[in-house]
């Protein structure tokens, strides 16, 4: 694998992780709306809360890639 095929294999990772994320975070906000014991909601209100912190992670580290593969490649 050259370098170019890591950096898309990586773009591409973090881009199947963050989907992955997203429909974790779907499925917790249903059970919190389904949800009517008071301790498990908070406890999946917390879980929601770290799903969400770890894809605004996510997104934040494919910014990157995204904005270094654009100067990698940009004309001078």
């Amino acid at each position: 694998m050259n370098v170019r095929q890591g950096e898309v294999h990586m773009k591409t990772t973090l881009e199947i992780r963050i989907a992955g994320i997203k429909a974790a975070i779907e499925h917790v906000r249903e059970q919190i709306a389904e949800s009517e014991d008071r301790v498990s909601k908070a406890f999946l209100e917390g879980l929601l809360a770290g799903y969400e912190n770890h894809l605004n992670s996510l997104n934040d580290i494919l910014e990157i890639v995204k904005v270094e593969e654009e100067n990698k490649y940009e004309v001078i």
